[in-house]
C-alpha cells in the first residue's frame, strides 16, 4: 500500500464562479465520454487537506464569468465562462507541482483534443497507484447550499447556506457541515456493537464507517456518536443515501 502525505487543494481564486469552478484527482480518461465527464477520479474540496500518495496527478479548473448569452428561443440569459485548467502532481513532500496549465476562452474548448491530450500524456508518465485512496484530513469552505435540501446522510433538512455541496450538476448532494448532530436510535433498533435490540432513549444513532470504500455509509444504534472519516476510493463514487438522478459526472 502506497504512503499518503498530505496536500493542500489549491482554493478557488478571487473572481472565479464558486459553483462552477472545480477540483478532481485524475485517475484515467474515459475515451467515450465527451468534454469534462472524460475525466475520471473522485472529487476534491477546494481548499480542503487530503491524504494520498506522492506521485498523484491533481486537476483544477477555474471559471470566470466572461458574458451573457440570449437563448435563441426566449427565456433567461445564460452566463458565457472561460475556463483556466492547471494540472498538478504531488510531491513526496506534499507540495503541488504544476505539470501544465492552459487558459481557453470556453469551457468546451479547455476539454477538447488539446486540453485532454496534455492530462493523457501526463497519466501516461504518472499513472495513479493501484490502491490510491484519497482521504480528507480537514475540509475547506466548500460550496454552500443554494436551498433547502435533506442531507444525503441523515437525511434531516438543510437550511439554505448552512450545508455544502458535494458533487457537481445533477450530481450534486448537500450535507451538513462538520459531523450531522447524533439523534434517538429507533426503538427496537439493533445496536451495531452488541445486537440487541435498543429501549426507547437507551441509545442514539451513529455513523457506521466503512473504511475501504470511505465516507459515512450508512447508520446503526450505539452508546455513543462516532465521528466519520470522509475519505474516497480512486474510481468509486462516495455516496451516502441513494437518491435517482440523471445527467452526467461533470460539473455544470
Amino acid at each position: 500500500m502506497c504512503q499518503g502525505v498530505s496536500a493542500v487543494i489549491p482554493a478557488v481564486p478571487e473572481g472565479a464562479d464558486l459553483y462552477r469552478s472545480w477540483r478532481k484527482i485524475v485517475t484515467g480518461l474515459d475515451e467515450r465520454a465527451d468534454g469534462a465527464n472524460a475525466v475520471i477520479g473522485p472529487w476534491v474540496d477546494h481548499g480542503a487537506t487530503i491524504e494520498v500518495p506522492a506521485g498523484t496527478l491533481l486537476l483544477s479548473v477555474d471559471r470566470v464569468v466572461t458574458g451573457w448569452n440570449e437563448p435563441y428561443y426566449g427565456g433567461r440569459p445564460y452566463p458565457v465562462l472561460d475556463a483556466a485548467l492547471t494540472l498538478s502532481l504531488v510531491r513526496p513532500d506534499g507540495a503541488l507541482k504544476t505539470l501544465w496549465n492552459r487558459h481557453f476562452k470556453t469551457g468546451k474548448g479547455a476539454f477538447g483534443t488539446s486540453g485532454l491530450g496534455q492530462i493523457r500524456k501526463h497519466l501516461a508518465a504518472h499513472p495513479p497507484a493501484a490502491d490510491l485512496t484519497v482521504h480528507q484530513v480537514k475540509e475547506g469552505p466548500g460550496r454552500p447550499n443554494l436551498k433547502e435540501e435533506p442531507c444525503r446522510w441523515c437525511a434531516v433538512s438543510v437550511p439554505k447556506s448552512c450545508g455544502v455541496l458535494v458533487g457537481h450538476s445533477d450530481d450534486a448532494l448537500v450535507e451538513h457541515r462538520g459531523q450531522c448532530a447524533p439523534r434517538a436510535a429507533d426503538w427496537g433498533q439493533p445496536c451495531g456493537a452488541c445486537g440487541v435490540a435498543v429501549a426507547p432513549g437507551t441509545a442514539q444513532r451513529c455513523w457506521s464507517v466503512k473504511a475501504r470504500a470511505g465516507g459515512r455509509t450508512g447508520i446503526r444504534a450505539g452508546a455513543r456518536s462516532t465521528p466519520p472519516t470522509r475519505s474516497t476510493s480512486a474510481g468509486r463514487r462516495s455516496s451516502g443515501r441513494p437518491r435517482p438522478r440523471s445527467g452526467g459526472r461533470g460539473p455544470p
